[in-house]
């Protein structure tokens, strides 16, 4: 497998991606499961079309070419057979708004078309599909963005640098989260649900649940301190988020982790 992973930096693509990636070859593995990453993601499939299990009513479905997944709260699971080649662009949270002109908090659990919200992506698909190599595609998807005109409001880009922050910053009450962000509680909850399809309660716990993968990922650690260090009150409930947000329980995941965080490969 050949993996390519950029993250923008002084760039155009940084005000709206925080990570552009390209996959190919063939996968050592026939299944792979995702855990909840805390993003929105865009993927363009240039192989066979996958199947996966649909998050919400759990049966098994055939993945579009082109897709936007939303911000997930629940594993979902892709099949693998063959050679496969992927390329994808992780969106801030802040600016999915602007590309998609719906609130974020639609796309929650949900994997849909990308032809669905906007015909211009398969136009784009094609563009992408005929480009010989990861810095063409890159150069297309930055041309393709200029167009859009994207916004971004200063105070949802602080929650979503918190958001996406592989250090272990969390706050235990939804009004330090407001005043960190500038955000009345009523603000803060309208706009967290709008853009995450959550409530700030919830957010501030899925947080924490990010911050327990990462570290299991981290040498050394153990699962006692982990919960400690995610911000948990005690064993039980880390053991309770985890698996709310998994199915597994965190020795499971410990057990059975892979070299890359959320993703587990069977």
């Amino acid at each position: 497998m050949k993996s390519i992973f950029h993250i923008p930096v002084n760039s155009p693509s940084e005000m709206y991606a925080s990570l552009i990636w390209e996959v190919e070859g063939v996968p050592g593995y026939a299944r792979e499961t995702i855990l909840p990453r805390g993003c929105f993601e865009i993927i363009f499939n240039f192989s066979e079309r996958i199947t996966y299990i649909d998050l919400k009513d759990k049966v098994e479905k055939t993945a579009p070419l082109y897709c936007v997944i939303g911000y997930n709260t629940m594993p979902i699971t892709g099949h693998f057979s063959q050679n496969h080649h992927f390329f994808g662009i992780r969106l801030k949270a802040s600016a999915v708004s602007s590309i998609f002109r719906i609130n974020p908090g639609e796309l929650t659990n949900e994997l849909i078309d990308l032809t669905l919200i906007r015909r211009d992506f398969h136009e784009l698909w094609e563009k992408l599909y005929e480009s010989d190599d990861f810095q063409g595609r890159m150069k297309i998807v930055e041309k393709f963005f200029q167009h859009l005109k994207i916004e971004s409001c200063c105070r949802l880009q602080a929650i979503d640098q918190i958001m996406r922050s592989p250090g272990l910053t969390h706050f235990d009450r939804v009004e330090d989260l407001a005043a960190y962000s500038c955000y009345s509680i009523r603000q803060l909850q309208r706009n967290i649900q709008k853009t995450y399809g959550v409530s700030p309660n919830e957010l501030l716990r899925y947080k924490k649940f990010l911050s327990s993968v990462l570290l299991m990922h981290k040498e050394g650690s153990n699962l006692t301190q982990i919960a400690h260090q995610s911000g948990f009150y005690d064993q039980s409930h880390f053991g309770k988020t985890f698996k709310s947000y998994t199915t597994l329980s965190p020795k499971e995941y410990y057990q059975n982790k892979s070299h890359i965080p959320f993703h587990l490969y069977v």
